[in-house]
């Protein structure tokens, strides 16, 4: 009967090319593999599922309406991809909503508009440019914009605080790909460009900004001054000729109904040779802001830097350079922001070491500042090179005060914090950044060879405020912070440099999904007193540079406070040459209890010995405050050498194999409820991704090929994927692969060919992956998510709570 059904389908084939690809959103109905094809076996296959005598866990490809059926149309939709093959669909055209605040108070006039710039696709009827000009945007809440030749509505917006009008202006039948916007405002000579990534995504339209709690793209500002000069000089006047000294000066003469400010660069004018706007800072002076709401962007007008591109890939137009020559006084960092809400956005702030130590001058001098008032401010796709580049040491005695960014007495909160976002924060003499009092925000941001160490939180200046609480956090998310320490030559500069560093008695760190690794330190360290944080889906790896430096995944050394002060939750720590959690001091932390499981993953923790791992250096701990919670955890050494059952952990093997209890007891460390990381889909460790209200478990939604994705779930195999080479390469993490199912395997259907390519892994815990896109995003699409179990690969490629949509706007 079955073969009958099978021959009757290919029998009319012929009749059925027309529904092809009607549905995109599988890799290609009956492709069971994700190889591309569909086989007879295949098909066979779906026909024994809609039979029922095989689970759909065996090719869930046929269900491609998610109804857990298999339908006689779905069947039909499989005959067809193996006769006439896995064809993609043609991508449709994108929808762009440009959402234009007007901060002006008075009626203005705009054109948006765009051009296709590279990565996409450009199909028949789709356009590949737009613009829409005399756009009439009202002063005040209560009128409508008009929009000639296009739509657009008005929003009483309120994201500022205040009620400000901004219209909404739509676009249709854009090619997918990236795209270079600009907003044009002749009446004060506004000019500004940014890049975005446009997609087919027939639910959602695009917007230019990224981020998706921002409720505009464009500000229409009350002033606006050029720098087209690139000397130090301050004349008091910013006309025709005007450096970026003077347009400072100009807007901190401002008053506040003279505000916001723009700051913008002619890279057409004749003093930036090649569009290039390099401005020499040789003033022994900063920079200074004091004027709130003042926005300097150095975007050109290809809208580069490009916050679409990966940090490696962007091309910086507007450098602003110092020359140390005359820097004699102390807190003479290239910018200071003396103001709340001040932005610097698509700059290069760098700064030119002296050959050598002794000629460093002794005062505090960091790239940027943000001192008392600057609540608010903000760093956006920047790079910031301490110019340290090449430095083989960087010890006690030398200067100090050469961060990339130092924030101190701020005056930030968790609502109006010091932010620094998607930038790129390099070869500062000192750390990346530096927060003392206030509320300081890094998101998706490459902090790497810095040679004190990455992020620094301290407590104010003695004495505290009795009673005060917390007086500074630095709360880090979704950035990759590595290699402290070391130098570009590869070369260790300073052995003592911690990614991330908490010291002092009102300091606290909090940190969700960062990749750390490869420093000649430690990934996070709390330094002294009661130091506190929350440490949650963090991957802590590779800290063994340079053999003997006791490189600790987190090391915890706190004098005073309670252990739940440091909560460490979803964060996987591996290969380090000393321990995985080492705490010294008098106060243990807290990774785990038995009402709150600690969901970590420890893995190869603490080198060899005579050519054997040690095998009780994944956690230790050497206070007397025992034993320390570390409940409900994933353990290297889970499961016993005989006899495993995949769904049981062993609590003693881990106890006396991962931790330094005494043989026997749990007298150090309290591990008990280990969870086993390779087990079957029918126990409590279910794997599973986590989707929210609008059907993302994905950050970004869309993202260019190379572009770094995060997802969230619970039960992945942050252990397997693991090996015996004590190295966090991208590299080796391979080890997560998908050919011969082992560890963690991520995969992304590609639209543009109909295949599943595999993700180049950064990051596996057991709740959080952080990835590589393998894809160029043009349309929705998917990605799977599938884990090794002990006895063999999991079968289930594509149950619905294993996969997510991608390449979709939020």
């Amino acid at each position: 009967m079955v073969t009958r059904w099978l021959l009757a389908l290919v029998g009319v084939g012929g009749l059925l090319v027309a529904i092809v690809n009607q549905v995109w959103a599988q890799a290609c109905v009956g492709d069971c593999d994700g190889s591309g094809t569909v086989t007879v076996d295949e098909l066979v296959r779906g026909v024994n599922i809609a039979l029922g005598t095989q689970p759909l866990l065996n090719c869930p490809s046929f269900d491609r309406d998610s109804s857990n059926t298999v339908t006689v149309d779905e069947l039909v939709a499989g005959v067809n991809n193996a006769l006439v093959g896995c064809n993609p669909p043609i991508p449709g055209s994108a929808r762009l909503t440009a959402r234009v605040l007007n901060r002006t108070g008075a009626q203005a006039t705009v054109t948006v508009h765009g051009v296709f710039a590279q990565s996409g696709f450009v199909g028949e009827g789709m356009a590949s440019n737009y613009s829409v000009a005399g756009v009439s945007i009202p002063g005040a809440c209560g009128s409508s914009c008009t929009c000639p030749g296009a739509s657009c509505s008005t929003v009483c917006d309120t994201s500022t605080g205040s009620n400000l009008p901004r219209c909404d202006i739509q676009v249709d039948n854009l090619g997918p790909g990236i795209w270079t916007h600009d907003i044009t405002v002749s009446a004060t000579g506004q000019e500004q460009y940014r890049q975005s990534l446009l997609v087919s995504d027939p639910a959602r339209r695009n917007n230019i900004e990224p981020d998706a709690t921002r409720t505009y793209d464009w500000t229409v500002f009350k002033t606006v001054l050029t720098v087209n000069q690139s000397g130090d000089a301050d004349d008091g006047t910013c006309d025709a000729t005007c450096t970026l000294r003077t347009a400072i000066g100009r807007a901190n003469a401002t008053t506040s109904g003279q505000r916001p400010v723009l700051i913008r660069f002619d890279h057409a004018a004749a003093e930036f040779a090649g569009g290039l706007a390099q401005i020499n800072v040789t003033n022994n002076t900063a920079l200074a802001i004091t004027a709130a709401e003042t926005v300097i962007d150095g975007t050109n007008s290809e809208g580069d830097p490009s916050p679409v591109d990966g940090f490696a890939a962007r091309t910086y137009r507007t450098v602003i350079r110092q020359d140390p020559a005359n820097k004699t006084l102390e807190l003479a960092a290239d910018i200071r922001v003396q103001a709340a809400n001040v932005t610097l956005r698509g700059l290069s702030v760098e700064r030119v070491l002296p050959s050598s130590d002794t000629g460093l001058n002794l005062k505090d001098q960091n790239g940027i500042a943000f001192d008392a008032g600057s609540q608010g401010g903000r760093i956006i796709t920047c790079r910031l090179d301490g110019g340290a580049a090449a430095r083989t040491a960087a010890e006690n005695q030398a200067a100090q005060g050469k961060d990339c960014v130092d924030a101190a007495n701020t005056g930030g909160t968790a609502s109006s914090p010091v932010t620094v976002e998607d930038t790129e924060a390099r070869f500062c003499f000192d750390r990346g950044l530096k927060s003392q009092s206030g509320y300081v925000s890094v998101v998706r941001s490459w902090i790497h060879n810095n040679l004190r160490g990455g992020l620094l939180v301290q407590s104010p200046p003695p004495p505290p405020t009795p009673g005060a609480g917390i007086q500074g956090i630095i709360r880090a998310v979704d950035n990759l912070v590595e290699q402290s320490g070391v130098n570009q030559a590869q070369q260790v500069a300073r052995a003592s440099a911690a990614e991330m560093a908490v010291q002092g008695v009102l300091a606290r760190l909090e940190t969700d999904g960062n990749v750390l690794r490869n420093g000649a330190d430690h990934g996070i360290h709390f330094a002294g007193s009661n130091s506190q944080g929350s440490i949650r889906r963090d991957y802590i790896c590779g800290f063994n540079r340079t053999a003997g430096n006791n490189g600790k995944g987190i090391l915890v050394e706190k004098a005073g406070g309670t252990a739940n002060e440091v909560m460490i939750r979803e964060t996987t720590i591996a290969y380090t040459d000393d321990n995985g959690l080492k705490i010294e001091g008098s106060i243990a932390a807290n990774t785990g209890s038995s009402t709150d499981h600690g969901r970590n993953a420890f893995v190869h923790n603490g080198g060899f010995s005579a050519g054997v791992e040690r095998t009780d250096r994944n956690f230790r701990n050497l206070t007397t405050d025992t034993p320390a919670l570390a409940r409900g955890n994933y353990w290297q050494r889970c499961y016993p050498s005989s006899n495993p059952n995949e769904n049981t952990c062993s609590d003693t093997n881990v106890s006396n194999n991962d931790t330094n209890n005494t043989t026997g007891s749990f007298d150090k460390v309290d591990s008990h409820d280990a969870k086993p990381h390779a087990a079957d889909q029918g126990t409590q460790q279910t794997a599973i991704l986590d989707i929210d209200a609008d059907g993302f478990a994905v950050t970004p939604t869309k993202a260019v090929q190379g572009g770094i994705v995060r997802i969230e779930g619970q039960g992945f195999n942050a252990i397997g994927g693991h090996t015996t080479t004590y190295d966090c390469s991208e590299a080796t993490l391979k080890a997560n692969n998908c050919t011969g199912l082992n560890g963690t395997c991520v995969e992304f259907l590609d639209s543009t060919s109909g295949t599943w390519q595999q993700a180049d892994i950064l990051g596996v815990t057991p709740t959080h992956l952080t990835v590589r896109s393998p894809i160029n995003c043009s349309q929705p699409t998917t990605i799977r998510v599938r884990r090794k179990r002990l006895s063999g690969p999991e079968i289930p490629l594509g149950l619905p709570e294993m996969q997510t949509t991608f390449c979709t706007n939020p």
